[in-house]
């Protein structure tokens, strides 16, 4: 899903991540280049010219990015849309993978006869899907993302059901960020070139830190054991 603002209550998220009964193509992520949306530590690649930024995901020939997707609820017909900054057609594979499954596609050829050069991915996927991980592979030559969207059929008989909308909320304050969690952790604050701005040790409870930083900086909440527990984007 793409990146909610902190404002928005937990109410409302709970509620949003809960209709599972609601059919139609709902957004599990959505990421636009054109306004810095990629999360720079979300993707891994191998080859030291395949540069990730919060603008552009850089992808060499022949090389991979793996992206990581915060997410717990199972999803149908999952569909991938991709624009590219390159004018020409990039063919590619794709798998999709989750804790309960994984799809693969070999060949997608972008359509290049418009603007921007874009491919849009469906795997028709009959079984729901935890969608936790996207990777692109082999593409034909230097592949430039400049937007990402993924959707899905939300499907409610495959969902992990450890979703704790109420483990780590944030209220944005003009100094300082308000947070409460019901475990312990640390917080890592990311600007958005992907860079880390501070961390903190972070108490079960109310802890306050402060943090005046203007503009969009990412929030990545982990435990003792160095799994991400949640991942915020807050904006002043």
């Amino acid at each position: 899903m793409k990146h909610n603002l902190l404002n928005i209550t937990v109410a409302a998220l709970s509620t949003l991540f809960s209709l599972g009964a609601v059919t139609g193509q709902t957004t599990i992520l959505e990421q636009d280049g054109a306004n810095n949306e990629f999360v720079v530590e979300d993707w891994t690649t191998n080859d030291p010219f395949s540069i990730v930024g919060t603008d552009k995901v850089n992808i060499q020939t022949n090389d991979e990015g793996i992206l990581s997707i915060s997410n717990t609820s199972a999803y149908t017909n999952i569909k991938v849309e991709l624009h590219f900054s390159q004018p020409n057609s990039i063919s590619f594979n794709m798998d999709i993978s989750g804790p309960n499954g994984n799809e693969a596609m070999n060949s997608i050829i972008s359509d290049a006869t418009g603007t921007p050069n874009k491919a849009v991915v469906s795997f028709n996927n009959e079984t729901g899907l935890v969608l936790d991980e996207m990777k692109i592979s082999n593409p034909s030559m230097t592949m430039g993302i400049i937007y990402l969207k993924i959707t899905g059929e939300l499907d409610g008989t495959n969902a992990i059901a450890t979703e704790d909308f109420d483990l780590f909320m944030v209220k944005v304050n003009p100094e300082s960020l308000l947070i409460h969690t019901e475990t312990e952790g640390q917080l890592s604050i990311y600007n958005d070139a992907g860079q880390l701005t501070s961390s903190h040790q972070i108490s079960k409870g109310e802890n306050t830190i402060a943090n005046a930083s203007k503009g969009i900086s990412f929030l990545v909440f982990t435990n003792a054991n160095k799994e991400v527990l949640s991942r915020k984007k807050i904006m002043r």
